[in-house]
């Protein structure tokens, strides 16, 4: 999908505006029928969006879509706490706050989203290294300084 946006802008007739009802239109028609399918469709939006990344992949996104992006995900996180799946809901919500902080309202659409995931109680939102993806590994005893309880 990359390489075909980034042909779509290279021909100069591609700007946000349009691309965005695109992506719009396929998050739509793949959140109801392929779950996985929509998420890559949100991520690929938070791609394009980041202003760190170099101006050929970067686009100007409309704010009230990216507002419209970070909502449907958002409450597509709540569903899933509805239903029990508390690994997808804060999947879900990670990536409403991730689209919300695209945008240029001064951090109110995230900290609404932050807060209102807070009322949830299922841990805050941030993103929190596990053990297998630790640079350093997991903690490891040394036999050498065991105690035998025999002793």
């Amino acid at each position: 999908m990359r390489l075909i946006v980034k042909k779509l802008r290279s021909a100069g007739k591609f700007g946000g505006d349009k691309l965005i009802k695109y992506y719009r239109c396929l998050f739509q028609a793949a959140l109801y029928r392929d779950n996985d399918a929509a998420f890559q469709v949100l991520e690929e939006v938070k791609y394009m969006t980041d202003g760190e990344l170099d101006s050929e992949t970067t686009v100007a996104w409309p704010e009230d879509e990216l507002q419209f992006l970070a909502a449907v995900a958002f409450n597509e996180g709540i569903d899933w706490f509805a239903d029990g799946r508390e690994d997808q809901a804060r999947h879900w919500v990670l990536a409403a706050a991730s689209l919300a902080d695209q945008c240029h309202d001064g951090g109110k659409l995230k900290g609404l989203i932050t807060s209102r995931f807070g009322l949830l109680n299922i841990g805050d939102l941030e993103i929190k290294q596990s053990v297998e993806t630790d640079p350093q590994g997991p903690a490891t005893v040394d036999p050498v300084d065991t105690v035998d309880p025999a002793t």
